[in-house]
């Protein structure tokens, strides 16, 4: 079994444990809560088959600590996968705002390229008045199939506030 992020784990009695140490055939395994509760349970084990456990938990087994940590990896794996921009149907409630204004104010709709464009009118009204604006390109939080988030911002009320959020297709290359 494996975390999300693709390290091995393992079960022991309800308690989840994740490597500490690796020497040989043998691996020393920690708690998986070792680092937010201190907790001091630990075991060892030898080509997976369990020699030894040492240490007291500091909290309560979950029964259901193996089926949690498969689902997790699921979601995580099935997140992680692209998908084709062919299917790619916005649903209309990420269109529209809570309010029901309109959000989504272009949709290239051109594949590969498709670029998204969210703003509301307000926001678009006051960044047409704005004498100053901030353009700022993030690659680390986008959805696989984009390649960047871009955002403008403006100062508004003394406070500079996103006004525009757009999602661009990755750079051909040259």
């Amino acid at each position: 079994m494996e975390t999300t992020k693709g390290k091995p784990i393992f079960i022991y009695a309800e308690y989840a444990y994740i490597v500490d140490k690796t020497s040989g055939d043998k691996t020393i395994w920690c708690c998986d809560r070792k680092r937010h509760g201190q907790c001091r349970g630990r075991i060892h084990t030898i080509n997976d088959n369990l020699v030894l456990s040492i240490g007291e938990h500091n909290h309560e087994p979950k029964a259901e600590a193996a089926e949690m940590i498969a689902i997790r990896t699921q979601m995580a794996n099935e997140a992680k996968m692209r998908i084709s921009r062919d299917a790619i149907v916005i649903p209309d409630e990420f269109t529209k705002t809570i309010a029901n204004r309109t959000f989504l104010q272009h949709d290239s709709g051109l594949k590969d390229k498709q670029m998204l464009i969210f703003a509301i009118k307000k926001q678009l009204g006051i960044l047409e008045r704005s004498t100053t604006i901030f353009l700022d390109g993030t690659f680390s939080v986008v959805p696989g199939l984009f390649f960047q988030l871009y955002t403008i911002h403006c100062d508004y009320m003394n406070h500079v506030f996103p006004m525009i959020y757009v999602l661009l297709p990755a750079q051909p290359e040259v």
